[in-house]
């Protein structure tokens, strides 16, 4: 027997070291995979953005686009893609510690830096394409207001349109975004306005020099903006993305390696498993029977209880769940009134607040209370029972169930008030109530007990005649309550 049962328990241990190694084998070989390639895509996704935010800076400075609204999703989207593996420190279990400490923070330096850039490029851009819109108005009006003025000779008028002209057609139609550009482009506005001032009267010098100072702001804008979307478009945040791709596909390729041979042992532990399996099955079938008979078992048991006691169960907060034949009985409600409803519908009002304090307190901490309750029934009828509250634990140790049993005690207890009643008030008992030594001496009498003293003779300090000696002996030994009758006349 002993050997067999060595053999049992080598066995087990068998099979729970194997299942662990597959549980092992198989933890290694899916989960770090699947972290790997969330994490390449959320990279991806931050590759895509920086793109979008490339491709919109180059359409918003050729004015081929006007809506800064996919600029902006692309932006937030790249924020909060950086957050997130911040947030979720996604790098920690892929790349090391270390490694994702350094990335994160040239993460967030380099997205700081861009998104100031790519914010100054909007605002520059807008600044720029305000004037730049109304430049060409400006200019046309500014020719109308030359042509209307009188002071102007024919000749100064047509020199300086031509000069307008050739400016408006430098900055707007052949002028490219360049440093050499812009300096020549420059150097004809200063031209340009120095030869007006020479051939513009006095009243036209005000509006001719407001006129220059649009177009030299716009050229100086546009100048900051191609320095701006320099900036903006640096690659220098998605070559530390790519950097970080490619080191996290370098350890996937390991992890993939090292995955494919704990396959390989998963799949070796699997045929040892089956193996094992097969014994155990063959095992269970014997067990089986014996699990059958101890469930009778327990049906039995459970029944003798129910059909002693008065057994209920509640969830946590006093819900009951579970109510028997003899607490249907004894409370007067149907059980399908009693399931599902608190049992705070029982409570007689006897017990003040803190008797169910404590008892609460008790049976959360101690996992059991004992003690007498008096609950009311449907009818309104008071009734005591002798209580065990016991705590079921879910597999975290916390209870979610309690169970009660029950014993009704009412009469018992009815027969103690009586006793205290009587004891406290003999004197004025109507019944006869006498107080007697274990030798059967009366040591006290009511009034109402004369009749019997008359009816045997006696008086207080004598003994009791000896047949009702012998009743009080046999109730003394036996520990016991008996009830006689008395004829008298």
């Amino acid at each position: 027997m002993k050997s067999l049962r060595i053999r049992h328990l080598v066995q087990y241990g068998l099979g729970i070291a194997v299942a662990m190694a597959m549980s092992l084998l198989f933890v290694n070989s899916k989960v770090e995979l699947d972290e790997f390639r969330r994490v390449d895509a959320d990279l991806g996704r931050l590759r895509e953005n920086i793109a979008i935010i490339h491709q919109q800076l180059v359409e918003l400075q050729a004015g081929s686009s006007r809506n800064y609204d996919r600029i902006s999703a692309a932006a937030s989207g790249l924020r909060e893609g950086i957050d997130r593996l911040r947030q979720e420190q996604a790098l920690k279990p892929v790349i090391g510690e270390v490694a994702a400490v350094e990335f994160q923070a040239d993460l967030d330096l380099l997205w700081q830096n861009k998104f100031r850039a790519v914010e100054e490029f909007k605002a520059q851009n807008a600044l720029h394409k305000n004037l730049i819109q109304y430049a060409p108005k400006n200019i046309e009006d500014f020719i109308m207001q030359l042509r209307q003025n009188r002071n102007l000779k024919p000749e100064d008028l047509q020199e300086v349109e031509n000069l307008l002209n050739r400016v408006a057609v430098r900055m707007f139609i052949d002028h490219n975004l360049s440093l050499n550009d812009d300096l020549d482009v420059s150097g004809l506005l200063a031209r340009a306005r120095e030869e007006m001032t020479a051939r513009l009267p006095e009243d036209l010098l005000s509006e001719s020099s407001q006129l220059f100072g649009r177009l030299q702001l716009a050229l100086r804008i546009e100048g900051q903006l191609f320095s701006a979307l320099k900036a903006s478009a640096s690659s220098r945040l998605d070559d530390r993305i790519r950097e970080l791709r490619e080191l996290l596909r370098s350890r996937l390729d390991q992890e993939q390696l090292t995955a494919r041979n704990y396959r390989i042992g998963l799949y070796l532990l699997g045929l040892l498993m089956l193996f094992y399996l097969a014994r155990v099955f063959l095992r269970s079938q014997e067990l089986s029977q014996h699990l059958e008979s101890s469930l009778n078992e327990l049906e039995f048991q459970k029944r003798a209880l129910d059909e002693h006691s008065i057994v209920t169960i509640t969830d946590v907060r006093g819900d009951i769940l579970y109510a028997n034949d003899r607490m249907c009985e004894i409370s007067g409600y149907r059980r399908d009134e009693l399931i599902g409803n608190n049992h705070r519908m029982l409570k007689s009002g006897k017990h003040d607040a803190e008797f169910y304090r404590n008892m609460w307190r008790d049976l959360v901490r101690k996992g059991k209370w004992q003690g007498e309750i008096v609950n009311r029934a449907r009818n309104g009828r008071l009734y005591w029972l002798a209580t065990t509250l016991l705590a079921r634990y879910d597999e975290r140790g916390k209870p979610w169930q309690y169970i009660g049993i029950r014993t009704d005690i009412t009469e018992q207890k009815k027969m103690e008030r009586d006793a205290r009643l009587l004891a406290r008030f003999p004197a004025e008992n109507p019944d006869p109530v006498l107080r007697m030594g274990r030798n059967g001496r009366i040591l006290y009498h009511n009034p109402a007990s004369r009749v019997l003293l008359d009816h045997w003779a006696v008086r207080e300090g004598h003994h009791l005649p000896a047949e009702w000696q012998a009743v009080l002996r046999h109730c003394l030994e036996k520990n016991r309550i008996e009830s006689h009758d008395i004829h008298i006349g």
